[in-house]
C-alpha cells in the first residue's frame, strides 16, 4: 500500500510505501488538511496534523538522515510489537510506517509514521514523569 503525501509549503507529492505488517488496516490512505505542528530543523523531523478518512491523525515525518529514519522505524516496531494491546486506550492507534526511496540520487529518503491524534500532550518530555524508566518500553539510544 502507498501513501501520497504533500507537505505544506511544498509542491511535490511524495509516494511513500507501507513498510509494517501490524498496523491498523486502512485500504485507502488519503490525507487532507495537513498542517505543521512542529518543525524541528536540527535533525529534519517534523510533526504534522491531518485528517485521514474522517479521523484526526498525527504524522511524524523525517527526511535525509538515515539515523532519523531508523529511529522512526524502531518506534513503529515498538507500537506493533509491544504496545498493540494498548492502542486507543493508553497510547494512540498506529496507522503505519511509510518509506520513500528516491530513484534520483539527488533526492532525500523520507519516512513517516501515522498515529491517532489524541489531543495536546500532557508533558512534552517523558523524563518529567516521576516513575519513568526508558528501559520499560524497550527504548534504546542509537
Amino acid at each position: 500500500m502507498s501513501l501520497a503525501l504533500k507537505l505544506p509549503e511544498e509542491t511535490k507529492i511524495l509516494q511513500l510505501l507501507r513498510q509494517d505488517k501490524g498496523a491498523v488496516k486502512n485500504d485507502s490512505v488519503t490525507l487532507t488538511d495537513v498542517t505543521f505542528l512542529c518543525k524541528k530543523t536540527d535533525n529534519n523531523n517534523q510533526i504534522l496534523r491531518a485528517r485521514m478518512s474522517g479521523t484526526d491523525v498525527i504524522i511524524k515525518f523525517t527526511y535525509g538522515e538515515r539515523i532519523a529514519i531508523r529511529r522512526l522505524k524502531h518506534e513503529s516496531q515498538i507500537y506493533v510489537d509491544r504496545l498493540k494491546p494498548l492502542w486507543g486506550i493508553h497510547v494512540p492507534k498506529f496507522y503505519g510506517f511509510y518509506l520513500y526511496s528516491p530513484l534520483d540520487p539527488d533526492e532525500l529518503f523520507c519516512a513517516c509514521i501515522i498515529l491517532q491524534y489524541c489531543g495536546e500532550p500532557a508533558v512534552s518530555d517523558l523524563s518529567q514523569l516521576k516513575d519513568y524508566r526508558s528501559g520499560d518500553l524497550g527504548i534504546k539510544r542509537f
